[in-house]
C-alpha cells in the first residue's frame, strides 16, 4: 500500500498570531508519527508577509497552490493530509479536493470556532475566520473562486463538531445555508462517539466524498494546549481517535484530512504534537 502523501501550509498570515506557521515545519521531523503510513511532499509558503485583509493576495496564491497539489491527489484516488499554518489552508484544500471530485463534498469540521465569517461580518477582519463560509461560497470573491467559482462544499453534508466560540452573524448563515451545528455541550452530553457518527452519516451522504478538517482549538487544553485561543471544555483527541481507526480509516468515501492551528511555541511537553500524530496514525492505520 502506497504511504500518504502530506503537504504543509507554512503560513500564519491569516491568524491573529502568526507562529502556527511553524506547525508543519515541526511535525515533518516528529518522531511520533508513523514513517510507514506517510510520505512528506513538502511546504508551501507564503509570498508576503502581509495581514488581515491585506493578506488576501497572498492567501489566494498560496491556496490555489495547495489546491493544485490536492486535487492532484484525489484525481489519481489517493488519500492526503495538510497540516497548517492556520485554518485558511482550507480554503486551498478543499477547494482542490472538490474540483477533482466532481463538484461539492461532505464535510466534517471538528473546530471551536464556526469559521464563517466573510470579509464584510469580521471584526478582526483574520481571514482564519472565514475559511468555512468560503468554502460553502460566501464572503470574498478571492477567496470562493480558488479552483473554481462553485460551492466547493454542500451544506446539507456539511457538520461542525465541538463549537463553542463564535459570533451570531456565523451562527446565523450557516443556519441559513442548512449546515449541522454540534455544540460541545451537545459532545459533551451524548458523547464523542454519538456525535462523530451523526456527523459521518451527514458527511458522508455526499456522493462524491468527505474530508475533515480539524483545528487544534477543538481540543480540550489539557491534551493540546499549544492553541491560540483556550477554551474549556474540549474534545477529547483519545475519544476521536477511535472513531477515525473504526470508521474512517477503511471509508471508500474519505478523500483526505487536514489539522490547522498548532502553535509549536506554545506546547508543553510536545502535548499537542503528540495528539497531532496520534490523529494522523489512527487515521491511516
Amino acid at each position: 500500500m502506497s504511504k500518504v502523501k502530506v503537504f504543509g501550509y507554512a503560513s500564519g498570515n491569516a491568524a491573529e498570531q502568526s507562529d502556527c506557521c511553524m506547525g508543519p515545519i515541526v511535525m515533518e521531523s516528529s518522531p511520533y508519527l508513523d514513517s510507514n503510513l506517510i510520505s512528506w511532499v513538502g511546504h508551501l509558503f507564503p509570498p508576503n508577509s502581509e495581514r488581515k485583509l491585506a493578506a488576501l493576495s497572498g492567501i489566494k496564491v498560496i491556496c490555489n497552490k495547495m489546491a493544485q497539489h490536492t486535487h492532484n491527489a484525489v484525481k489519481v484516488g489517493s488519500k492526503f493530509v495538510v497540516i497548517g499554518g492556520d485554518h485558511s489552508s482550507a480554503i486551498g484544500t478543499w477547494s482542490g479536493a472538490a474540483s477533482a471530485a466532481g463538484g461539492p463534498i461532505g464535510m466534517i469540521w471538528v473546530d471551536a470556532h464556526m469559521d464563517s465569517h466573510t470579509d464584510k461580518s469580521s471584526i478582526t477582519k483574520n481571514i482564519h475566520g472565514m475559511c468555512l463560509a468560503a468554502l460553502l461560497g460566501a464572503g470574498s470573491v478571492d477567496l470562493t473562486t480558488i479552483m473554481t467559482a462553485e460551492q466547493k462544499l454542500a451544506p446539507q453534508n456539511v457538520v461542525i463538531i465541538g463549537a463553542r466560540n463564535y459570533e451570531t452573524e456565523e451562527k446565523e448563515l450557516l443556519e441559513k445555508l442548512g449546515v449541522q451545528i454540534i455544540y460541545m455541550q451537545e459532545v459533551e452530553e451524548n458523547g464523542l462517539a454519538n456525535s462523530f457518527q451523526k456527523a459521518l452519516a451527514i458527511a458522508a451522504a455526499n456522493k462524491n466524498g468527505f474530508g475533515i478538517s480539524i483545528d487544534v482549538d477543538a481540543f480540550d487544553p489539557m491534551f493540546a494546549p499549544a492553541t491560540a485561543i483556550k477554551t474549556s471544555p474540549g474534545i477529547n483527541p483519545g475519544d476521536l481517535n477511535i472513531e477515525l481507526a473504526d470508521y474512517v480509516s477503511d471509508h471508500e468515501g474519505f478523500l483526505g484530512l487536514e489539522i490547522a492551528e498548532f502553535f509549536p511555541n506554545l506546547d508543553i511537553e510536545q502535548k499537542t504534537e503528540k495528539t497531532i500524530a496520534a490523529i494522523i496514525n489512527s487515521t491511516f492505520s
